[in-house]
């Protein structure tokens, strides 16, 4: 192979988990160590795979050292070179002074997750864990965290299905409404949203209305899975 220079490469996990709670869209992140600067050491969960462990596995246990949160639901996105997705410089030198390793390349496997914000996912175990609004992410803000909300809209737009795994049980216009302007970080027209809702037949308007409220008490309607399958099994 002649004089081939080979990379020493290590694998990082990073967990991208947003989270709905009711108004805003927001991502986990951790407060790091290694530099002064408190905004710029807010980072995504994660850390270097051990010799015994799988990816799958390092990402579950990074999440619960670094949060306390367990049993979410993750998928594997995407790859990522860590000099190509931070626009800070001195990050590339972050492996080295966290783990003390000579590391010449570190590749990223992230792993995704979208969740509603409840008393079940609340409040982190870590005190240097922390919700942070998308709506006020910089615009220098990590590529990770930018390709994966445009992964998360994707999904979001070809399956409808994951706005109601936000919501309760049984949800008003409005609520739902919330939930698109969060994830697309837009406004909609409330009386265009609400004929595009009269259209879906596994949104079903229930005979109940909201109680002892200051304004006009809105209807309740609830997602028909059945109704829902069925639709997208024509398509």
């Amino acid at each position: 192979m002649g004089n081939c220079n080979y990379l020493l490469a290590h694998v990082l996990v990073n967990c991208v988990i947003f989270g709905f709670d009711g108004k805003k869209l927001s991502v986990l992140l951790v407060e790091k160590t290694d530099r002064s600067d408190a905004v710029s050491n807010l980072k995504l969960p994660g850390r270097l795979i051990y010799n015994e462990e799988n990816m799958d596995q390092a990402a579950e246990q990074v999440l619960y050292e670094m949060t306390g949160l367990k049993k979410i639901a993750m998928k594997q996105f995407k790859c990522f070179n860590l000099i190509e997705c931070t626009p800070n410089p001195e990050d590339s030198n972050r492996p080295a002074l966290e783990y003390g390793d000579d590391i010449d390349r570190l590749m990223i496997v992230t792993y995704l997750s979208l969740v509603k914000i409840d008393r079940t996912i609340n409040v982190p175990k870590s005190d240097s864990a922390m919700w942070y609004s998308v709506d006020d992410m910089p615009a220098s803000s990590n590529r990770i965290i930018k390709e994966s909300l445009k992964e998360i809209q994707e999904q979001f737009a070809n399956k409808p299905q994951m706005a109601f795994e936000l919501l309760p049980s049984k949800f008003t216009a409005l609520q739902l409404r919330m939930v698109y302007e969060a994830m697309y970080h837009r406004k909609y027209d409330v009386r265009n949203f609400h004929k595009k809702l009269a259209q879906l037949d596994y949104i079903v308007p229930l005979d109940e209305r909201q109680k002892n409220v200051s304004h006009r008490a809105a209807r309740y309607y609830r997602f028909d899975k059945v109704q829902y399958k069925k639709k997208m099994a024509c398509l």
